[in-house]
């Protein structure tokens, strides 16, 4: 837990000397400095993340696809991303380097549109970078184009904002539920926006109809199964407190285009606490959209920090500081999943070992690769040993 630890303070530091500092002009050195560090601290990661072996499972099967059968998949840009990987040899490292380089991109455009401040990078630190990027890579990528699309300026808005949408939706099929999120800025309030979101109302069916976005599987396996997810409430009650300042300042917040996006990710957090109160939706699929939902962290914080000035100031980040420490380490000592997060492990490639996870599949669990069997060229190699000269290490 130590790496964790020393990097949420090195974070902490970094952001209050510079702001103290206030040098406009080194602005984007000190934002690529920040943004170098937890792109490889995230990206070059090994065997760490409750979903660890899931996606080695996931980039195994991608071996046996190629471009054509990738479009065939629910998450189309997922599957493109893993057989590019594969093509390039770049192993599961390269895959959650480029996630990494996405993610952190993303939190920088969302930075510099919204709040423009260093101490974000510490509030992600606990919640978005351990958890969501270091954890769920998929919906992480999801999340990425939720926040360049909240974070498009310029002309051709909608036009973005829909093409960015559709991207993060074929990494993670969660986004198209909550991907009205954006057409709630204040100028797009309109006729134009009216027709989008009917258009969006077509392509959710159509995608549906397609069995494009996997529909069966939020339904079904949340619903029928019943999925719990034991640190949902506190991660809800978690997003509750920066939900009850928004609306406490609420006057402070109402001039901001984005006003009727914060309100929504509010009362939206607010609903799942009495969702989760009265047992009316499972868990865990309240606990997969409080990735999009906990983006309210990141806005209501800093906004905050800057209604105050001198010791005032330095007095409400250093308890929010330790607020969002006492979470962090509160979750690696309670959490169910934390112990698939430590000891944090480091390694700038790919090994062997990582191959014989597939080598174990194939040899025992054959019957996961059935259902995809119609879409894998050369299948006379699927279940041919790891070492196998045919396949590249």
């Amino acid at each position: 837990m130590t790496p964790y630890i020393s990097l949420y303070f090195f974070l902490y530091l970094f952001a209050s000397i510079v702001e103290k500092i206030n040098v406009k002009k080194y602005h984007i050195y000190y934002s690529f400095f920040l943004i170098f560090v937890l792109i490889f601290f995230v990206g070059f990661r090994y065997h760490v993340g409750g979903d660890w072996a899931t996606y080695i499972g996931l980039y195994e099967k991608f071996r046996f696809y190629d471009y054509i059968s990738a479009i065939k998949s629910n998450e189309i840009f997922w599957s493109f991303l893993n057989v590019f990987a594969i093509q390039f040899n770049l192993g599961v490292a390269g895959v959650n380097f480029i996630i990494a380089i996405i993610f952190f991109s993303s939190l920088y455009v969302f930075n510099k549109k919204n709040t423009n401040s260093f101490y974000i990078y510490m509030l992600a630190f606990p919640y978005f970078v351990i958890i969501v990027a270091m954890g769920y890579s998929r919906q992480c990528l999801a999340l990425s184009f939720l926040m360049l699309s909240l974070s498009v300026t310029g002309s051709y808005r909608e036009f973005k904002i829909v093409v960015l949408l559709l991207c993060g939706i074929f990494f993670h099929n969660s986004l198209i539920f909550i991907s009205f999120l954006p057409f709630l800025y204040r100028p797009l309030i309109n006729f134009t926006k009216i027709i989008i979101l009917i258009l969006l109302t077509f392509l959710f069916l159509y995608l549906i109809l397609t069995a494009k976005i996997a529909f069966q599987y939020y339904f079904s396996y949340f619903l029928n199964q019943n999925v719990e997810a034991t640190g949902a409430i506190f991660r809800v009650i978690f997003n509750c407190f920066p939900s009850l300042l928004f609306l406490y300042f609420i006057k402070n917040f109402y001039k901001d285009n984005n006003f009727y996006i914060w309100l929504c990710l509010c009362l939206m957090n607010l609903s799942f606490l009495v969702c989760l109160i009265f047992n009316l939706l499972p868990s865990g699929m309240i606990d997969r959209y409080l990735v999009y939902t906990s983006l309210i962290q990141l806005l209501v914080y800093i906004k905050i920090f800057d209604l105050y000035k001198g010791y005032v100031k330095d007095l409400i980040v250093t308890c929010t500081s330790l607020f969002f420490f006492i979470f962090m380490v509160s979750w690696f000592y309670f959490g169910n999943a934390s112990v698939h997060w430590t000891p944090y492990k480091f390694k700038l490639s790919s090994e062997a070992e990582w191959y014989n996870y597939r080598e174990y599949y194939f040899s025992n669990r054959p019957l996961f690769f059935e259902g995809h069997l119609s879409k894998v060229k050369n299948k006379q190699y699927l279940f041919e040993d790891y070492r196998s000269k045919r396949f590249p290490e």
